[in-house]
């Protein structure tokens, strides 16, 4: 079986935490394990179906260490930024909002709740490119959670606003 060599560049001097250690053996195995399913696929000791059976296994198992392995601590202190955020939002002072927001993303990048906010933010004022950008963002942070799914709801509408804008254009074009 060929082998796989997965290379992980860190930057000079920086030490891992055992956490992070763990995190990167992780993926290291799950690497190997698709190249040993693939095999498995080409050489028809595996069905393509139990191949993908059990690398999705992987996949979950994979992610699951790596949820466990993050710090609690910056998903609380993300959650309180974007409240924050939903505060000034709600007042209609949307540029602190989406400071707070931006704030919040920084704190923990895959807290989908603050990205989606933001897309809310941006749309309040009138930048619906940004708005759309982050909406997009928060389906690919966590394309399951209920942030995802309003992301997606206002996507589709925002499309939509767009595609009616492009139509009407059109028509006055035309006349």
């Amino acid at each position: 079986m060929p082998s796989l060599d997965v290379t992980i560049k860190i930057s000079k001097g920086k030490e891992l935490d055992a956490m992070t250690q763990g995190v990167l053996h992780g993926v290291r195995v799950f690497a190997k394990n698709i190249v040993r399913h693939t095999m498995r696929v080409f050489r028809r000791k595996e069905t393509l179906r139990d191949a993908f059976k059990n690398m999705r296994h992987d996949s979950h198992k994979l992610k699951n260490l790596y949820r466990h392995s993050y710090d609690q601590g910056h998903y609380e202190a993300a959650k309180k930024l974007a409240k924050k955020g939903r505060s000034a939002y709600n007042d209609g002072n949307f540029e602190s909002a989406a400071d707070y927001f931006h704030q919040a993303i920084e704190t923990d990048i895959r807290y989908a709740y603050a990205y989606t906010y933001l897309g809310h933010t941006y749309y309040k004022l009138n930048r619906l490119d940004d708005a759309l950008h982050y909406w997009r963002q928060a389906t690919e942070v966590d394309p399951n959670s209920e942030a995802a799914e309003k992301a997606r709801r206002k996507i589709a509408m925002a499309e939509e606003q767009k595609k009616s804008v492009y139509d009407w254009m059109r028509d006055v074009q035309g006349d």
